[in-house]
């Protein structure tokens, strides 16, 4: 259709798609508009997850004790249920801190780093993350309450017993005249065992059948790990 020379048709196609286009922009302004908010949004929640962390972080760090124990003693990871076990791919080092206590790396919650051995820590609490994790060679923090645990048990029976025993002891040391620079300072399980071994022989005001019945309240024979400190050095 045509008037004064102009195709009608065309006149109208034109201003219905320029409205069309109109419309487009304004929808693509509008979601930006909405993408930027929900970007804003994530990045806040994020934030203050970090901020959450970091004051659970302040608030378990290890403190230095004296033999006064202070009123907020047993606010001290140490004596929290143990809820992780960690291994290491070389049987002969150990991680002598509980998950815990490890430093942690904002930007992965399940990945902590040990400053006394140099190497990063990694939780896991499923099989397909501990496969992926299994061939870096990197140590690991087991979760104890998972199926993951029950399935790899008698894998690391040993070097689960060994950190139990561990972390049994440093609680212990803190109930006999404990002091920080006194806490276990090596990543070599028989260095470990040695330095738990002279703690205690240095405690003579406690028989070593009194250590005995103490370990036991763990499920601990004192008496072989003593033993393998011997045959270890």
């Amino acid at each position: 259709m045509y008037r004064d020379g102009i195709d009608i048709n065309n006149e109208v196609r034109d201003e219905v798609f320029g409205e069309y286009v109109d419309e487009l922009l304004q929808e693509k302004e509008a979601l930006a508009l909405f993408k930027g908010k929900i970007e804003a949004f994530l990045e806040a929640l994020e934030q203050k997850e970090k901020t959450k962390e970091e004051q659970r972080h302040k608030k378990n760090q290890p403190r230095a004790y004296s033999t006064k124990i202070p009123k907020d003693f047993f606010e001290h990871p140490l004596y929290h249920d143990l809820k992780e076990v960690i291994v290491t791919p070389q049987k002969e080092r150990i991680i002598p801190r509980r998950w815990e206590e490890l430093q942690i790396d904002f930007s992965d919650k399940n990945r902590r780093y040990s400053g006394l051995c140099d190497r990063y820590v990694y939780r896991v609490t499923n099989r397909y993350n501990y496969r992926k994790l299994l061939d870096k060679k990197v140590a690991l923090a087991i979760s104890i309450q998972t199926v993951l645990f029950q399935e790899i048990q008698e894998e690391y029976e040993k070097q689960i017993e060994t950190y139990r025993f561990v972390q049994v002891s440093r609680r212990l040391m803190q109930e006999v005249g404990y002091r920080e620079k006194e806490d276990l300072q090596s990543c070599m399980v028989s260095e470990v065992l040695e330095d738990i071994h002279t703690f205690i022989r240095a405690r003579a005001w406690v028989s070593w059948c009194e250590w005995i019945e103490t370990y036991k309240k763990f499920g601990i024979n004192l008496e072989i790990f003593m033993k393998q400190e011997m045959i270890e050095k």
